[in-house]
Formats: structure tokens, sequence, C-alpha cells
């Protein structure tokens, strides 16, 4: 199952595909600005491939990061 079918599944918010991280010009993959579940916890970012740039900027922005869906589904699932 993908992501999206399986966050639809979920009853969870679809998240943000390419969101600009306060016009920075840092993109997000796909990011959940109000955390996930929405209003839970700190804001989430998927980044697929990108940079540690990338990673590092997002991250002192306050999101918490995930590099793979797995590892995204897993976070989702323990709280």
């Amino acid at each position: 199952m993908d992501l999206q079918n399986w966050l639809k599944s979920s009853s969870l918010p679809q998240g943000e595909l390419g969101y600009e991280l306060d016009g920075s010009g840092v993109i997000i993959d796909l990011a959940w600005q109000k955390g996930l579940p929405d209003g839970v916890g700190r804001p989430v970012a998927l980044l697929l491939n990108e940079t540690a740039e990338t990673y590092q900027a997002v991250s002192q922005a306050g999101y918490d990061c995930f590099v793979d869906v797995q590892s995204l589904k897993q976070y989702v699932e323990r709280d």
C-alpha cells in the first residue's frame, strides 16, 4: 500500500506535497505543519533523497524528519 492510501485508510491528513520551508527555498517532499496526526507533536517532514543540508535546515526549523516511508509509519503507529 502506498503512503497516500495508508494515510487515508488511517484517517490521517495527506500532508502538503512540495512544501517550501518559510520562503527559504528549501523544499520538503511531504510536510505536516500541524503534526501528525493534526495537532499532535511537532511538525513532521518526509525527506526522500535530500541532502544533509536540507535535512539539517528542516530539522532546525523544528520538524521531526524522516528519510523513508517505513520510519514515518513507525513514528505514527508508535504515538
